[in-house]
């Protein structure tokens, strides 16, 4: 990904250490107009299947930043993801060791963020989640991998509201996987996988959070 002014520092310190990333139903003005219109002058957003539970958002959340070389990311899918005041959050380590907050909405990360060149995808290997009435965070542990053969981990810190009718992603932030500072083992393990179950020991069986 190309990244100019507030994610260019975040971009920068990623190419350094192999590390990447990623209300009601009613809106108004143009940001209506790039939530619900169409991408491809056929589809519809949001998608029932991106907004209606948790596993479906953060699968949309994903989605909509891979591609292959030359493609552009899906950004009209993605405003429907997005409560239109979300806050988008880079954070990292500057040459000097110095630690960063890049803060920033949807609409300026979207401006700030090109094509990739060599092709780009990201996926979820790790979740946590925990949930309270309408609102839910979620630890999401995730992998890159660029078409030049570079490949990368962090973890995504994603905070999500439901308005009784369907998901929204309030707010995400996200640190890279770099020497200093590890995935811990307990967020490292993939469990984004089809569940092995047996009949003895269906409570242990991992399942998608709902």
């Amino acid at each position: 990904m190309l990244v100019s002014t507030f994610a260019q520092k975040a971009e920068n310190i990623k190419c350094i250490i192999t590390g990447f990333s990623s209300h009601g139903l009613l809106l108004s003005g143009r940001r209506a107009q790039k939530a619900m219109g169409n991408q491809n002058n056929e589809t519809t957003y949001p998608l029932k299947e991106d907004v209606e539970t948790i596993n479906g958002i953060i699968k949309a959340y994903y989605d909509v930043v891979s591609g292959p070389a030359g493609s552009p990311r899906q950004w009209v899918r993605d405003n429907s993801l997005h409560h239109p005041d979300a806050l988008i959050v880079f954070t990292g380590k500057d040459f000097d060791g110095t630690s960063y907050a890049a803060t920033m909405n949807l609409e300026e990360f979207h401006d700030d963020t090109q094509t990739y060149e060599n092709g780009f995808w990201e996926s979820e290997t790790h979740r946590k989640t925990e949930r309270f009435g309408n609102i839910a965070h979620v630890w999401s542990t995730y992998e890159t991998k660029r078409g030049d053969g570079t490949e990368s981990k962090g973890i995504n810190s994603i905070q999500l509201y439901n308005d009784g009718l369907r998901w929204w992603i309030i707010s995400w932030m996200f640190d890279s996987e770099r020497p200093d500072n590890q995935i811990p083992k307990k967020l490292n393990e993939k469990n984004i996988v089809i569940a092995i179950c047996t009949k003895r020991k269906q409570s242990k069986c991992f399942a998608p959070n709902s």
